[in-house]
């Protein structure tokens, strides 16, 4: 049986998160997803640092390796989709200002609703090269999740395997579930004994992110706590 590390080491985390143009449809819903994940994390009783990196055709850095407690909630002023999605250039310019403390396991969350079309620095073998060197540190995970596109095929260019890798649907209910899966996955992750995993998501996990938004609406009612058809409504506003 495996050991809980729970109040011991640090996991930093490092979100890489699309404010792309064509996120604006799903603007309200990442910014209340994001900000339950981050709430999720600072109530559970690990010990977190936190980097935040969000991305269009410009990359900026709120947070690079700071205590989860000073990170503050997204707003619409905070997050405003616009331009082209630089994928390359978020990922790269990330892994290299991370200089992980000793002992901090590091996984590194992925998520984009469209491919990359505007990188200026880096490329994707560049972008592989990296993501492989880090991972075999044995501290390091990447987890990858897009929508609009075969996640499993991109995410295999780029070193991820595809147990770390999942779509996701690009629609204000599968947002909701989508950063309520990886919030839970990973705290899951934080407590685990594990420096590393290839396995973040599960294949029901999967198959549950790449449902159809009504199957997503009932799973969402069926929790008991609020009705989904409010909650859809406090998304959107």
């Amino acid at each position: 049986m495996k050991k809980s590390r729970k109040g011991k080491d640090e996991t930093l985390v490092n979100f890489i998160l699309d404010k792309s143009g064509s996120m604006e449809s799903v603007r309200s819903a990442t910014i209340s997803g994001f900000n339950e994940y981050i709430n999720a994390l600072k109530k559970d009783g690990n010990k977190y640092s936190f980097s935040l990196t969000l991305f269009d055709t410009e990359i900026t850095t709120p947070y690079l390796n700071e205590d989860l407690k000073s990170v503050k909630e997204l707003n619409v002023e905070s997050y405003s989709p616009n331009g082209c999605t630089a994928l390359y250039d978020a990922v790269c310019s990330t892994i290299k200002k991370i200089e992980e403390k000793k002992g901090q396991k590091v996984v590194n969350i992925i998520m984009t609703d469209g491919e990359e079309n505007s990188s200026k620095e880096y490329s994707e073998v560049q972008m592989k090269s990296l993501i492989e060197e880090r991972t075999k540190k044995g501290n390091w995970t990447f987890v990858y999740l897009g929508a609009n596109q075969d996640s499993y095929v991109k995410a295999q260019k780029f070193g991820i395997g595809a147990m770390n890798t999942s779509n996701f649907q690009a629609t204000p209910a599968g947002m909701a579930q989508a950063m309520n899966m990886v919030a839970s996955n990973t705290q899951n992750f934080a407590v685990s004994a594990n420096t590393s995993t290839s396995n973040f998501f599960s294949k029901a996990d999967q198959s549950s992110l790449e449902d159809d938004e009504q199957k997503i609406s009932q799973h969402f009612s069926s929790l008991g706590k609020k009705s989904w058809e409010k909650r859809k409504k406090d998304l959107l506003n």
